[in-house]
């Protein structure tokens, strides 16, 4: 499960959403409510899946459990 924030910030509010393993980031922008994954070019990211508190990543980047993502068009 990972959750995708509608702002760029860890505490905002965001939609749960269940995410297979080995799912990438744009896996996640495909199956979001409300997100136009053709314009996505990046994620910023909150979780264990990156090193630093809201890292800026690519769309191929894997996401795991309990992260917490915000997509930038």
């Amino acid at each position: 499960r990972v959750t995708v924030l509608a702002d760029a910030r860890a505490d905002a509010d965001g939609v749960s959403l269940m995410a297979p393993h080995g799912s990438g980031a744009r896996d996640i922008a495909e199956r979001a409510p409300g997100i136009d994954e053709s314009a996505v070019v990046a994620a910023s990211v909150w979780g264990d899946s990156v090193k630093h508190p809201g890292q800026e990543v690519g769309l191929t980047h894997l996401v795991r459990e309990g992260d917490r993502l915000h997509f930038r068009a």
